[in-house]
């Protein structure tokens, strides 16, 4: 099942869209914070860099489905999303740990229905 098809299928897209805006967001906050790691504003980067993957994927931009073809059906782009959400989990951090459980979701969201409707 490719993204979009049915009223499940944009249902699945606007979960994850609502996982890219997370990320987006937890990228955002990160800039915010004073820390002097480099590595937390690389990964913030990378955040904001994968919320706009996630976000043209939904939209089906032939670019971006061409050269990511792992996010052109629903297990591909569930599984893409639960990787995003081990990458953002932080106990410390509230905010991150509440969008690594969203990402989370709604990665086992989108792999449930792309093995349902297969």
């Amino acid at each position: 099942m490719t993204l979009g098809e049915g009223t499940i299928g944009i249902v699945a897209r606007v979960v994850a869209v609502a996982g890219a805006i997370f990320l987006a967001i937890v990228g955002i906050i990160r800039f915010t914070i004073k820390v002097t790691d480099a590595q937390f504003y690389i990964m913030a980067i990378y955040f904001l860099l994968f919320a706009a993957l996630l976000v043209t994927a939904v939209l089906q931009v032939s670019y971006i489905v061409k050269w990511f073809g792992f996010v052109e059906d629903n297990v591909g782009l569930g599984l893409f999303l639960i990787f995003l959400g081990l990458l953002v989990f932080d106990w410390d951090n509230k905010t991150e740990l509440g969008c690594c459980v969203a990402l989370l979701g709604a990665g086992g969201f989108n792999v449930f229905i792309g093995l349902k409707y297969a």
